[in-house]
C-alpha cells in the first residue's frame, strides 16, 4: 500500500493506515556539514574554483562562497532526508512537501511524485505607498547629503532588522544593536550617511525608528540598474574558465546522479551570479564618490557588506567591519581561500582574541588589520544592569533566543517544548531573532502542547529579557554571550547540523544538550557548572566603553 510522507516546517511523518508515525528519527546519522566541508574542498583545491573567473582581477569567488554553501547544505540536507525515506519504506510512496528544494529533488532526481505545497509561513512582499514613500525620502536625503559640505562623510551600512529597543530609567531608548552608540557618537563631530537595507516589509514601520535621515538599500538598487549597462560596455577585463565545471562530478550516492541537477542548479548559473555582484562593486565605488566619502564602516563581511567595502577600497578610502556573529572555522564569509587583501577591511573589530584567533588562520587577516574591542551593544547591556532591580521568584524563567533559519527553528522547539511538559513553576519567553519569520510557528506549537506559560515577542528589550530569566535556552546565538556577562547560566541545543556553531559549549561557557530528556534533567537538576572566567576571552572588556575604543581607532586612520 502506497504510504503518504508529508515534510512541512521541516518536520517529517508518514500516514500509514491513517497512522501518523515520526520519523525524524531516520535522518539522524547524517552528517551534512563533513560532506559540505568535502564538497568546498574539492571544488577549491581539486577544481580551482576562485580562479575560474575574474573581472577586473578581483576574484568573485569569495563573495559567493558563504551563499553557495548554505544552497550546498540545503541540497544535502534535502537530498539525504529523501534517501533516507526511500531506504526506510521503499520508492511506493507520495511526498507533500511546502519545501522547494525538497520538491524539485524528489521529482527531478528520485522521479517520485510529489505535490507542492504553500507554506503558511511566507514574508510580507507587497510593494505599497510605504515603500514608495521610503524611497522618495531617500532620494530627499540623497540630495540633501550630496549638497552638505565641511565634515568628514561615514558612509555606515544598516539593516532595519538591527534596530531594538532598550528601557533605562525608564525611558525607552532606540538603537541599533550591531553599532550600539558608535554611530550616535560619530555623527556628533562627522556626517554619518546611512544606507538602510530593509529585510522585509514587516518591518517598515520600526525602519524609521531611528529617524529618517537615512537612504534605503532600494534607492541604491535604482541607480545599480541605471549604471548597469554602462559599467558592462565599459572595457572590463573579464577571466571566465566556469566552462571548467561543466564535467564537475559529484557522487554522494550508489544509487543515484546527482550531478547533472547539481551543476545545473548551483554551478550552472555563478557567471550570472559574479557579473552581478560586479555591478553592485562599481554601484558602490560610484555611490561613495558621488556622496564624497571618507570612511566606510560596515556590521558584518559577507556579501552585500563585502561590495561596499571593496568599492571603497578601490577608491582608496578606509573601511571598518564590526563583527556581527560568531565567527568559527565554519564561518564561510570569512574563511575564504583568496589571498586579494581588498576583499576585507582596512580594520576589523572583534568581540574577543579568540575571535582574532580564528581570523588570524586565513591569508587575509592579520594583526594589523584586526583589532580587539568588545561587542559594542554591550555598552547598553552595563549601563542598563547597573541601574536594574532584579526580582526573583519561585518560578523558572526560561529565555528561548531565536534564530532566523527552519533547521534551528523546529528541532530546538520541539526539545525544548518536550522537556518541560508537567513540569510546575516554568515560564517560558520567546524572544525572536529580528529576522525569524516564524512567529506563527510558536503560536501554533504553544496552542499544539497547550502551554499557557509561554510567551512570544519580537520587540521586547533584549536586555530586559536576559535580567528578567534565570536560563538561556538557544542553539546557538550570541545571546548567550551577553547572559554570560551577567553571569546568567545557558543551554545550547547541539543539532547534528549545527553541532556547537559557536563553540560555546566547548568554551565551557554553555551547556549542552542532545534530546529533550537531558534538557528536562537540567531544569530539574539546576546543577550547571558554567567557567564564567573565559568570557573574557570571548567578550573583551564589557565596560561600557567599547564604543569610544571603536571610535578611537576610526579617527586614527
Amino acid at each position: 500500500m502506497m504510504k503518504e510522507i508529508n515534510i512541512i516546517n521541516n518536520e517529517i511523518n508518514i500516514i500509514d493506515n491513517g497512522n501518523l508515525i515520526k520519523v525524524d528519527d531516520i535522518i539522524k546519522n547524517i552528517n551534512i556539514e563533513n560532506k559540505l566541508k568535502e564538497i568546498i574542498k574539492d571544488l577549491e583545491i581539486n577544481w580551482n574554483i576562485e580562479e575560474l573567473y575574474s573581472f577586473n582581477d578581483l576574484k568573485l569567488y569569495s563573495f559567493y562562497r558563504s551563499t553557495l554553501c548554505n544552497n550546498i547544505k540545503e541540497f544535502l540536507k534535502a537530498f539525504s532526508t529523501i534517501e533516507s525515506i526511500i531506504n526506510e519504506f521503499g520508492d511506493n510512496i507520495i511526498i507533500n512537501t511546502d519545501n522547494i528544494e525538497f520538491h524539485r529533488i524528489t521529482t527531478e532526481i528520485f522521479k517520485i511524485k510529489c505535490n507542492k505545497l504553500d507554506s503558511k509561513l511566507v514574508k510580507s512582499s507587497k510593494y505599497n505607498l510605504k515603500n514608495i514613500s521610503r524611497i522618495l525620502k531617500g532620494f530627499i536625503s540623497f540630495i540633501k547629503i550630496y549638497l552638505k559640505g565641511n565634515k568628514e562623510n561615514i558612509l555606515a551600512i544598516t539593516q532595519a532588522a538591527d534596530i531594538s529597543q532598550i528601557t533605562i530609567n525608564n525611558e525607552i531608548k532606540y538603537y541599533d544593536v550591531q553599532y550600539g552608540k558608535v554611530l550616535d557618537e560619530l555623527s556628533k563631530n562627522t556626517n554619518v550617511i546611512k544606507l538602510q537595507l530593509l529585510n522585509n516589509n514587516d518591518i517598515i514601520r520600526k525602519a524609521s525608528f531611528l529617524g529618517n535621515e537615512f537612504i534605503p538599500y532600494e534607492c541604491f538598487l535604482i541607480l545599480k540598474r541605471i549604471l548597469r549597462k554602462k559599467f558592462l560596455k565599459n572595457n572590463n577585463k573579464i577571466e571566465d574558465q566556469l566552462y571548467k565545471l561543466e564535467s564537475y562530478k559529484l557522487e554522494i550516492s550508489k544509487s543515484y546522479n546527482v550531478s547533472e541537477f547539481f551543476y545545473k542548479e548551483y554551478l550552472k548559473n555563478l557567471e550570472s551570479i559574479y557579473i552581478n555582484y560586479a555591478i553592485e562593486i562599481e554601484t558602490a565605488s560610484y555611490f561613495g564618490k558621488k556622496l564624497n566619502i571618507n570612511k566606510l564602516i560596515a556590521t558584518n563581511e559577507a556579501d552585500r557588506a563585502r561590495c561596499f567595502i571593496v568599492g571603497a577600497n578601490k577608491l582608496g578610502v578606509p573601511t571598518f567591519g564590526i563583527q556581527h556573529g560568531i565567527i568559527s572555522d565554519v564561518s564561510y564569509a570569512y574563511f575564504t581561500p583568496t589571498n586579494q587583501k581588498i576583499l576585507v577591511p582596512t580594520m576589523t573589530f572583534l568581540w574577543g582574541k579568540s575571535f582574532q584567533d580564528i581570523l588570524l588562520k586565513t591569508n587575509v587577516y592579520s594583526l594589523y588589520n584586526t583589532k580587539v574591542v568588545g561587542q559594542s551593544r554591550t555598552d547598553f547591556l552595563i549601563e542598563k544592569a547597573n541601574l536594574s532591580n532584579i526580582n526573583r521568584s519561585n518560578t523558572k524563567k526560561i529565555l528561548y533566543a531565536t534564530q532566523p533559519i527552519d533547521d534551528l527553528t523546529y528541532e530546538a522547539t520541539n526539545i525544548l517544548f518536550e522537556s518541560i511538559k508537567g513540569l510546575d513553576n516554568i515560564e517560558i519567553l520567546i524572544k525572536l531573532h529580528p529576522n525569524d519569520p516564524n512567529k506563527e510557528y510558536y503560536y501554533s506549537m504553544i496552542k499544539k502542547y497547550n502551554y499557557d506559560n509561554i510567551r512570544v515577542e519580537k520587540e521586547i528589550d533584549l536586555y530586559d529579557a536576559i535580567i528578567w530569566c534565570d536560563l538561556i535556552f538557544t542553539v546557538h546565538s550570541t545571546v548567550v554571550l551577553d547572559g554570560a556577562i551577567l553571569r546568567k547560566p545557558s543551554v545550547c541545543c547541539l543539532l547534528k547540523n549545527y553541532y556547537d556553531q559557536g563553540d560555546f559549549v566547548k568554551n565551557n561557557i554553555s551547556y549542552g544538550i542532545n534530546t529533550s530528556n537531558e534538557l528536562r534533567k537540567v531544569l530539574v537538576n539546576n546543577d550547571l557548572e558554567i567557567d564564567y572566567d573565559i568570557i573574557d576571552n570571548n567578550i573583551f572588556s564589557p565596560d561600557g566603553n567599547v564604543y569610544i575604543r571603536i571610535i578611537n581607532t576610526i579617527n586614527s586612520i
